[in-house]
């Protein structure tokens, strides 16, 4: 990848996490910073990879499942990395999510039964969904609480950031 577009990709998404950390939402001027300096430097070959992420990110915010903000910018990510590359940084970020997530359960004491709990509403959500045939929300944002939200938006860019250094670390001639 060209300097400039891995610059480009490394600024967006550090400033897309940090408003995620800062208010709990990844603002649109970021997504939309990106999204222009991505078809400058990429043309054409920035939307292949941005539209499957799209997809995905509409239907997990359908189901209240993922913000609006971190689907865009998973789907900038796969934009500016490609299907391939973007599953990998998009995927570390998922994971940095999850094992956030863990802590976070296990941090509030509460640990195995917690996580039993979310799995079982889990289990009733998509149950009810499925004998109902009803898309409902799977939680409304405006509900949780802080401590209930991950920033899914900064755990994308520490995705970034672990691929865009591990692909780095790769070309070195030692």
């Amino acid at each position: 990848m060209e300097w400039r577009t891995a610059a480009s990709l490394f600024v967006i998404a550090a400033g897309a996490g940090w408003t995620d950390l800062q208010s709990g939402k990844v603002k649109n001027g970021w997504i939309l910073l990106g999204v222009i300096l991505g078809i400058m430097l990429r043309g054409w070959r920035f939307f292949p990879g941005a539209f499957p992420f799209a997809l995905a990110g509409f239907f997990l915010f359908r189901f209240r499942m993922m913000g609006a903000g971190d689907g865009k910018l998973a789907s900038l990510i796969g934009g500016y990395l490609g299907l391939w590359q973007g599953l990998c940084a998009v995927g570390l970020g998922l994971l940095f999510a999850s094992l956030w997530a863990v802590w976070k359960l296990a941090g509030a004491g509460e640990g195995k039964a917690g996580c039993v709990t979310r799995f079982f509403r889990l289990f009733r959500y998509a149950r009810t969904v499925m004998r109902t045939g009803q898309i409902e929300p799977y939680v409304e944002f405006e509900q949780m609480s802080r401590h209930e939200k991950i920033p899914l938006g900064a755990c994308l860019a520490a995705g970034v950031f672990v691929h865009g250094a591990i692909c780095y670390l790769g070309n070195l001639k030692i």
